[in-house]
This record gives C-alpha cells, sequence and structure tokens, in this order.
C-alpha cells in the first residue's frame, strides 16, 4: 500500500506543478493585457487631449504644387471645406498604410458632404509618398507645398500622419493617430461624419 501511495504521489506532484505553472502564464498574460490596454488608453487620452486644445489656425488661400509637373494645381480656399492628411515621415509605417486605406474606403461618404480629401507632404517627400500609395493602389490626390506653409500652417505635431478638417478657411478638427490603434481611427471618422 505505501508503495502505492508513492508511485501516485510523483504524477501528482507534476500535475499540481502543471495546474500552478498554468495559472502562473494565465496570470502574467492577463497583466500584460491589462497593460496594454492601460497604455493605449493612455494614448488615447494623450492624442485627444492635444487634438482638442489647440488653437483655430486660419487657413488663407494656399497653393498646392502637383507630384507631376510641380505646377500649381489647386487653392484651398475659403469656400470649401477639405479633409487634408498631412504625410511625411513616420513612426510606423503599416500605421501610415492603415489610415490611407481607412480613408479610401470612406472617400465616397465625405464626397457626398462636399467634402474633398486632399493628402499633402512636401517636396522633399514626395517620392517616398508616391510610392507608398502605390503600393497600396490608393486614388486620392497628393500635392506637395512649401516646407514653410507644411510645417507652420498645417502641421500641429511632429508625428505624422495628421488629419486636419479645414471648413470655411480654418482647421476646425485636428486628429493624430495612434500606432497600431485603428479602433480610434474608425471612431474618429464615424463621429467626423455624423458631426458634418
Amino acid at each position: 500500500m505505501n508503495k502505492v501511495y508513492r508511485l501516485s504521489f510523483y504524477p501528482l506532484v507534476l500535475v499540481c506543478l502543471f495546474l500552478i505553472n498554468i495559472w502562473n502564464i494565465s496570470k502574467s498574460q492577463l497583466t500584460t493585457e491589462i497593460k496594454l490596454e492601460k497604455k493605449k488608453n493612455e494614448e488615447r487620452i494623450k492624442t485627444l487631449f492635444s487634438s482638442n486644445i489647440m488653437k483655430t489656425r486660419e487657413i488663407k488661400d494656399i497653393s498646392l504644387y502637383s507630384i507631376l509637373d510641380g505646377s500649381k494645381l489647386r487653392i484651398i480656399n475659403k469656400d470649401s471645406t477639405y479633409l487634408v492628411i498631412l504625410l511625411s515621415d513616420f513612426d510606423c509605417r503599416k500605421c501610415q498604410e492603415n489610415e490611407l486605406l481607412n480613408l479610401q474606403k470612406i472617400r465616397e461618404q465625405f464626397e457626398e458632404r462636399g467634402i474633398k480629401i486632399i493628402c499633402i507632404t512636401i517636396k522633399e517627400k514626395v517620392n517616398k509618398i508616391t510610392s507608398e500609395m502605390k503600393y497600396l493602389r490608393l486614388n486620392i490626390p497628393l500635392n506637395y507645398v512649401e516646407n514653410e506653409i507644411y510645417y507652420n500652417t498645417f502641421s500641429f505635431f511632429d508625428k505624422y500622419p495628421q488629419i486636419l478638417l479645414i471648413a470655411n478657411g480654418y482647421v476646425t478638427k485636428i486628429f493624430k493617430p495612434i500606432s497600431g490603434d485603428l479602433e480610434l481611427s474608425k471612431m474618429f471618422y464615424d463621429f467626423l461624419l455624423l458631426d458634418i
């Protein structure tokens, strides 16, 4: 009888160790998920705060230049509403691609409301952005402006992409997407479509 207890003791210890190990792994995964969720929410709050404390900027008549030949192509004027996407160097290539793909999907909804979507960059970044847009098969107009106008008039942050809603010659809404947070981007566009 004593031998039977000894033989069953080792499997029981192994099963207990196995269960304790599974419990520790699930506990650490849950802790990691909670930390990631907390970090994501902190980033969302920072983005919303930085987007909402901006001062309204007036956008005077600004000429955009064609990426093909450098000629003046379009003028942002006070009579129209634009959704401007500022593209430049980015921390996360996939994030910028996702934003552009999101905009491609909802482009018709904005155009039905009379909002023109324009991508803007600086001359030095045209080749890089163009190749990215070709790779993604996007059909959103891309233009460039002078560096001074880009950084002093349009850009609010040092990270890209940035989404600006320009209505009646003023920047009324700004959005800075968060790397890897497609849900926040979708919520912003849904809110924007409802608000317009």
